[in-house]
């Protein structure tokens, strides 16, 4: 006798899984609703063999919804008035609950229409399917037969799926073209050797973002030469040099493009413009002129994450010297002989090293530190020697043998200048100096203020389409207020405020 099985898993969460004997080839699996998942559930069938033979997906509407309300909201405004809102964030019960969430107040016209994907309907929906849903929203705001029908019609036409059985019966290890970056942004790049024969791997390599708050980290290369940096914080758009060291310099360094140069194939919409929306067209160009000429400071207004560590990666050092603090000697090797005490400085044919103090075992290291100059590792002693200690602003000193990576260090001899622009220092000629864009940092919304009566009549014009906008809306208790301020631009305006309870459920208003 032969056997058919149905597996369900919705969302990789098994639901469902029976065996059922064929009679003349054929069989009826019967199932509970109420067993699968909220959202969209993955049915599989498949033979004696264990071979997936058919498949489709089923839609469960949720039922626990974060439930957003706005009050206080009235139907008109006049021109530069101040708007106050309320949110309360309740669970389907109706109790209240602490949610982060993002707002957007928009002009709605025939530039900017009512956005149909929101992180509800995405979450649910869209994020299972392949390809565009043309209305995604429609399937949660009604309800009804014939709703239910064109959902289950829409499952039908989605032939997807998230995985290939095939590859999980036989237990392949899923690839990852990118690694995860949990600790920091990961830069990738490759080291090519500048002779033929010489070897690429196991070169040790390393990259610096100069600045106050400099970068630094190491590796070494893999197979093909290929070399990965994890730097952590590493924001905005900053110069990187990478470098190996001096008895390494036959080898050329290429870093990677930061942006993917891979595309999701999602089709674009083809713009139709048609002279009614000349005078819209023309309001847009007049308002992000008049942003420009008046008020260019406030467009691009970028900041640090507020949990932004201004630490070097080798944290609170063993000393540190501030030059500004001693008698200012007129060369370095003065300098490092009369007040940095941990570090001993030694000439050997014209070439000068230091020695740093060990101070767990009370005595002094066999090798060279690594000495860094704005972050830049420096492996000749002398470039240090014969620099102006006037550029110097402090000198760090770590006393303790040092791991980073798989690489370590006997102590570590960090100098400062002022601006942390590394002035004047020659660089390395074998050194890649390149511009690389880091995390990018978080933009501050303006939103102008007309509270006094010189304000509110301002000549300045403002034609701000979008009123509101924020990322991080959380509520206390269930509650928040926000406030902000009409334009000089009249029409229809939309508030859309999305986000996830502490427990995980997703809402929209």
């Amino acid at each position: 006798q032969h056997n058919a099985f149905l597996f369900a898993q919705t969302r990789h969460t098994i639901k469902i899984a029976k065996m059922q004997p064929l009679n003349n080839g054929n069989t009826t699996f019967t199932i509970n609703k109420s067993e699968l998942g909220e959202g969209i559930s993955q049915l599989t069938i498949f033979n004696e063999e264990k071979q997936p033979v058919c498949e489709r997906l089923y839609f469960k509407k949720p039922t626990t919804v974060l439930q957003i309300k706005l009050d206080n909201i009235q139907a008109q405004y006049q021109s530069r008035n101040k708007v106050d809102i309320n949110v309360i964030a309740n669970e389907t019960n109706g109790n209240q609950i602490n949610a982060d969430m993002s707002v957007a107040v928009y002009l709605a016209d025939s530039l900017q229409a009512e956005q149909k994907t929101n992180l509800l309907n995405y979450l649910w929906l869209t994020s299972d399917l392949k390809g565009t849903i043309e209305s995604p929203g429609y399937y949660f705001e009604n309800s009804g037969a014939e709703v239910d029908k064109a959902t289950d019609n829409l499952m039908l036409t989605q032939g997807w799926r998230r995985f290939i059985w095939e590859d999980i019966l036989k237990n392949t290890k899923p690839s990852f073209t990118f690694l995860p970056e949990y600790e920091g942004h990961i830069i990738t790049g490759k080291i090519s050797p500048k002779i033929a024969g010489l070897r690429d791997t196991g070169i040790n390599v390393y990259l610096s973002v100069p600045g106050k708050n400099f970068k630094f980290s190491n590796t070494t290369s893999s197979a093909d030469g290929l070399i990965k940096f994890n730097v952590e914080k590493f924001y905005g758009s900053r110069e990187l040099i990478a470098q190996t060291n001096a008895s390494d310099s036959n080898y050329r360094i290429f870093i990677d493009n930061p942006f993917s140069e891979q595309y999701a194939e999602i089709p674009v919409d083809p713009v139709h413009v048609s002279p009614s929306l000349a005078d819209n067209i023309l309001l847009r160009s007049i308002g992000a002129q008049a942003e420009s000429v008046y008020q260019p400071e406030k467009e691009n207004n970028f900041m640090l994450p507020v949990s932004f560590d201004t630490t070097a990666f080798y944290g609170k050092p063993s000393r540190q010297y501030y030059l500004d603090a001693y008698t200012r000697f007129p060369t370095m090797e003065e300098v490092m002989r009369e007040y940095v005490k941990e570090v001993h400085l030694k000439k050997r044919d014209k070439t000068y090293h230091y020695e740093v103090f060990n101070e767990p075992y009370i005595t002094y290291f066999d090798d060279d530190p690594l000495v860094l100059f704005d972050g830049v590792p420096v492996f000749n002693v002398n470039k240090i020697i014969d620099m102006d200690p006037l550029k110097i602003q402090k000198v760090d000193v770590i006393t303790a043998k040092f791991f980073k990576g798989n690489q370590h260090y006997d102590g570590i001899v960090s100098y400062a200048t002022y601006n942390g622009d590394l002035d004047s220092y020659q660089l390395d000629p074998n050194s890649l100096v390149v511009e690389y864009d880091g995390l990018q940092l978080e933009r501050e919304f303006y939103s102008p203020q007309y509270e006094t009566d010189q304000q509110l009549l301002s000549r300045k014009p403002d034609y701000r389409n979008v009123l509101y906008w924020s990322p991080d809306i959380q509520t206390k208790a269930g509650k928040q207020e926000l406030s902000f301020y009409t334009s000089d631009v009249p029409g229809k305006y939309i508030v859309l405020i999305q986000g996830i309870s502490d427990s995980g459920i997703a809402g929209v208003s």
